[in-house]
């Protein structure tokens, strides 16, 4: 009862507190710009799948003469990578140069321009700069206002070959940096992912979730069926080469026959022994390569991973944040604290103050 009665004394105090720090949650969410988040739910498939070809191979591999070896698909790829895919140069380059619609501006442009040219003022940044930051701002302004002559205009990249050395704009970065902290992918415990885009416009909140998602699809393919394409590009080339010579053994052996219709020599027999050998040669090889053919066409579809949609995206209809409430609850919470602790230590200084007159006197 004590204590009730001391903190209902200087309920005036705890009272002000609770106003000032109400006040300015309410100015810092009324400031704050509102974000929209745009969520999709996918099902990666599992590395123990069957698919359609690994099912084609096994009812009818034996009869095309398809050696089953080395035709069961290897582990996909890990979902635990996925984040450090959407963090990745080349993949935030692609996003950012891809065009989606801004409905509340309505235009069409790339992630990239929006943040550089179009992209509305932050008021909580501008308090900001022209209040605590108001010296650096000033700093900036001097350090900057020196310069002569126009600036050389930054290389803009639309695509990067991340087997190459990477030429990318500071301005790029700059909107590489914003958009990290847009889209992010998370695991759940039940081997779903869930995919997030957040942006100032619903509408292109959802484009730009849908976008992402579309590229995490063509990467992760990539990643996955990379090896696979490389055999395929190496088998076709090996088969082109194969069926032109054996089409040339085939008109060679045709023109020699047509020509010696009874051969009377042993040089025109042994002749045509000879062509026919390189026409079977011919034969074999262009057959063995059809079949690996087939193989490497079947595998790269094998190796290609498949998402299925469990929640598909949704034009959000309500901003994900300021969240006011949970703001002013906040600052609600840290004012009767602030109070609190005030009134305390102020107590506890009085009586401080209290025992050196004492001692003193």
């Amino acid at each position: 009862m004590e204590i009730m009665l001391f903190f209902w004394t200087e309920r005036f105090i705890i009272g002000l507190f609770l106003g000032f720090f109400l006040v300015g949650g309410f100015v810092y969410a009324s400031l704050s710009t509102e974000e929209y988040s745009a969520k999709t739910t996918l099902l990666p498939e599992g590395g123990g799948t069957q698919g359609m070809g690994q099912n084609l191979l096994r009812q009818y591999g034996g009869l095309l003469g398809i050696n089953m070896q080395g035709t069961q698909g290897g582990e996909f790829l890990p979902t635990n990578i996925y984040p450090d895919i959407l963090q990745s140069v080349p993949y935030q380059v692609e996003l950012m140069s891809t065009p989606i619609y801004f409905e509340k501006q309505d235009t069409t442009v790339t992630p990239h321009t929006w943040f550089r040219e179009l992209q509305p003022p932050d008021r909580l940044a501008m308090l900001r700069r022209y209040t605590l930051g108001l010296p650096w701002t000033v700093w900036g302004w001097i350090r900057g206002g020196g310069g002569g002559g126009g600036a050389t205009p930054e290389p803009v990249a639309t695509r990067v070959n991340p087997d190459s050395v990477l030429d990318v704009s500071g301005t790029q970065m700059a909107t590489i940096g914003q958009l990290r902290g847009r889209i992010s992918i998370m695991q759940t415990d039940n081997g779903l992912i869930q995919f997030t885009a957040e942006l100032p416009d619903p509408q292109a909140a959802a484009e730009l979730g849908n976008v992402g998602i579309e590229l995490l699809k063509k990467y992760v393919s990539e990643y996955r069926t990379e090896k696979a394409q490389q055999d395929l590009e190496f088998v076709q080339q090996q088969y082109q080469q194969a069926r032109e010579r054996f089409q040339q053994a085939q008109i060679d052996l045709a023109e020699f026959r047509d020509s010696n219709l009874n051969p009377a020599t042993n040089r025109a027999t042994v002749r045509e022994q000879v062509l026919q050998s390189e026409f079977d040669l011919a034969s074999s090889v262009y057959n063995s390569l059809a079949q690996n053919l087939e193989q490497a066409k079947l595998r790269v579809q094998e190796e290609t991973p498949v998402f299925t949609t469990v929640e598909p995206l949704l034009v959000p209809r309500g901003p994900s944040s300021p969240n006011t409430k949970l703001i002013l609850v906040i600052s609600a919470f840290l004012g009767v604290m602030g109070g609190v602790i005030f009134v305390l230590l102020r107590r506890q200084w009085t009586e401080f103050r209290q025992i050196l007159r004492s001692q003193v006197s």
